[in-house]
């Protein structure tokens, strides 16, 4: 049985492997601090992951928006993280959630690796609509600084008329 720092380091390398093939460049956290376990950069957008490691039990991986052990419990908040990645240990598959799904509708959601045997189709989620082309597509990162809240952001230019001090 691996110890549960193990399986999170598992899902960290397995994930990076992934953005880096993706064309991403990734950066790791040093100190396991923060609620950040990569940043990746693509196009010069960065993007800020919370790397989780599951097995799957009958098909199906539970993803907390919530994260507890000794000497503290907190709740992911959508502004301290833009993507869940989980790798399903026992399968060897990533699939990807963004953290306004799951972390501003509900504190858990069911993501099924495999059709339900009942055949099922509302109110399921399959892993196959939690690509990570798929978040990127639907991605709008918070761009809002707290000194423009209530103001309207203009970029404007002004023409170059020479000299200094002009």
């Amino acid at each position: 049985m691996l110890h549960s720092k193990a399986k999170g380091m598992i899902g960290e390398v397995k994930v990076a492997a992934d953005l880096l093939s993706r064309g991403f460049h990734v950066f790791t956290e040093m100190g396991d601090l923060s609620k950040i376990d990569l940043i990746a950069e693509r196009d010069r957008k960065l993007y800020r992951f919370q790397v989780k490691a599951y097995n799957s039990k009958n098909g199906v991986v539970t993803l907390s928006s919530r994260k507890s052990g000794p000497n503290y419990s907190f709740h992911y908040e959508s502004d301290q993280i833009d993507i869940f990645a989980v790798y399903v240990l026992d399968r060897g598959c990533i699939f990807y959630v963004s953290s306004g799904e799951l972390c501003e509708y509900s504190s858990s959601m069911n993501i099924r690796l495999d059709p339900p045997k009942n055949g099922q189709k509302k109110g399921i989620k399959l892993i196959e609509n939690y690509t990570l082309d798929r978040i990127l597509r639907d991605y709008t990162p918070n761009t809002q600084t707290d000194n423009a809240v209530g103001d309207d952001i203009v970029q404007t230019s002004k023409p170059f008329t020479g000299g200094l001090g002009n």
